[in-house]
């Protein structure tokens, strides 16, 4: 209550410290940016023969596994359409032991690696858990590679609770392909459409970038920290 400014990384943490603390006007919005050192996507389409791959890169731990569970699930009622390569320095071991199959594991990558192994992808996977017990921590988590995600120049599917952060943000800016129910019919229909459809996913692209661009950017970020410690700075001032 003291502070002059509280930081948080997406409106859905915004909206829960304003139900529990009322602090209004000293709540700020700056979204986790992606890596200012990445160079830009070239904008050309992936061209693969044979199946193709969804990419997710990244952690997976408690907060991930039932989705991965599911989407697993889905690529087999797509009968090798698709395959999960799984970018990640948690054990493949550990995934399995958690219910996943039909993935590649290829380890953990560097940030540079990671970005270029994301826009050679067909689908970047963005899941949070329907069933954990962090469901209170999922519903406001906005993972820091979702910029990226979405800076990337690649479709992106989203399988998350209907009233988590990134489900939200996913279809109010027509931004990705969101799956809200634990199905795996339901799953494979939009990887479908993802792998079928090349006007949708034009739009659901261009819509990323301009996201991306207007949250996400390091400049973004820096311009809005930069305004949060003038006002603050201001409001000091003004109490001298």
């Amino acid at each position: 209550a003291n502070a002059a400014k509280v930081i948080v990384p997406n409106e859905f943490l915004r909206r829960e410290y304003q139900e529990r603390y009322g602090l209004g006007d000293k709540l700020v919005v700056i979204n986790n940016p992606w890596l200012s050192d990445v160079s830009p996507p070239s904008g050309e389409a992936v061209r693969r023969d044979g199946p193709k791959k969804i990419v997710y890169t990244g952690s997976i731990y408690h907060v991930h596994f039932d989705a991965f569970v599911t989407l697993g699930q889905a690529l087999g009622l797509l009968d090798c359409t698709a395959t999960l390569d799984i970018y990640s320095a948690t054990p493949a071991e550990t995934l399995t032991a958690n219910g996943l199959d039909r993935f590649v594991h290829h380890g953990h990558v560097d940030d540079k690696t990671s970005a270029a192994v994301q826009r050679d992808a067909d689908i970047l996977f963005l899941p949070l858990a329907f069933q954990s017990s962090a469901q209170a921590v999922i519903r406001t988590s906005a993972p820091g590679k979702m910029g990226e995600y979405l800076s990337s120049g690649r479709p992106l599917l989203i399988h998350a609770p209907a009233d988590s952060y990134i489900a939200w943000y996913g279809r109010e800016h027509d931004c990705a392909e969101v799956v809200t129910e634990r199905d795996p019919a339901t799953l494979a229909a939009a990887i479908q459409r993802l792998l079928t459809q090349p006007d949708h996913v034009a739009k659901l692209v261009a819509n990323a970038k301009a996201r991306a661009q207007a949250d996400f950017s390091p400049e973004v970020a820096a311009t809005r920290f930069a305004q949060t410690l003038a006002c603050v700075s201001s409001q000091s001032g003004s109490r001298a």
